[in-house]
């Protein structure tokens, strides 16, 4: 039996869907929240399914190879934060 990759879904704004469309960006940041926490600790996501906005259009899926905490290198955002590792894209996959 072939098992059903579990999929992480999150919804970005453009100038960030754009770059994880690309392959800009292979890094996704999570404020470290207990909404994030309960959402993220303990399962074991194998896909992300980015949207942009709430609509139907312009949806990429790309393989998490790991999932960790640590600090956040966007200004204005202190603490830690959750990091979700994307597989880097193929060079003939990039825009």
């Amino acid at each position: 039996m072939k098992k059903t990759p579990a999929v992480l879904h999150l919804v970005l704004k453009q100038p960030w869907f754009d770059q994880i469309r690309t392959g800009a960006k292979d890094i996704e940041y999570r404020t470290a929240t207990p909404y994030w926490k309960a959402r993220l600790e303990g399962r074991s996501f194998t896909h992300a399914c980015f949207s942009h906005g709430y609509t139907r259009h312009g949806r990429v899926v790309r393989r998490i190879t790991k999932i960790d905490r640590g600090p956040c290198p966007y200004p204005g955002w202190p603490g830690e934060c959750y990091r979700i590792h994307l597989e880097p894209m193929k060079e003939g996959m990039r825009e």
